[in-house]
């Protein structure tokens, strides 16, 4: 079976052999695909270079367990505010937002937020997996200790709904996609 094959769809469904991500299969022949997983349509996505988990044997099948828990270590190292450990999580060059820009801005803009809100807190409500794509309704709480979002700190704790959308790519984030009430945000701030 070729790669071509494993992206094989119904009518209408989803599959483009140029979008397949590959590892060197654990038989190392050039060419060949290691499974991330198989959906419902029996289209398999498969990924290539780095497993999404490090202790993962190279040319494993990755599985949506796998992914989930990769993530959920990605939302554990922002909850420990341990930034420096991002490049396992977020490719060199990201979208963000639609928006072409680099892990270091993701960093920085993350290095910020901490710095005005020191217990800023993510917590996952809904993980959702679907190939390549992970989606998330989070809980986001914190006190920010600085001024932040132009709202001087006031001791005023706020708790937001956000929702994110990822792409994961080589093992990566390669689109980082969120929504949230700012102007609810900046209220609960203000008030």
């Amino acid at each position: 079976m070729t790669a071509s094959d494993r992206w094989a769809a119904p009518q209408g469904g989803v599959g483009d052999p140029s979008k397949v991500l590959q590892l060197p299969s654990a038989s190392k022949v050039p060419g060949r695909a290691t499974p991330l997983y198989t959906d419902r349509y029996r289209s398999t996505v498969t990924i290539q270079h780095r497993s999404v988990h490090k202790r993962r044997a190279k040319g494993s099948p990755v599985t949506d367990r796998d992914l989930r828990s990769w993530y959920l270590r990605y939302v554990e190292a922002l909850n420990n505010h341990d930034l420096d450990g991002m490049e396992e999580f977020i490719d060199d060059e990201v979208m963000l937002d639609g928006v072409p820009g680099r892990r270091d801005a993701v960093v920085a803009v993350l290095k910020g937020i901490v710095d005005a809100v020191p217990d800023i807190h993510w917590d996952v409500q809904e993980l959702l997996i679907d190939r390549d794509r992970i989606a998330v309704r989070a809980i986001n709480t914190g006190t920010p200790v600085q001024e932040w979002l132009g709202v001087p700190p006031s001791g005023a704790s706020f708790e937001i709904v956000e929702y994110a959308i990822y792409t994961v790519g080589d093992g990566r984030f390669t689109k980082m996609t969120n929504l949230h009430d700012s102007a609810g945000l900046v209220r609960q701030l203000a008030a």
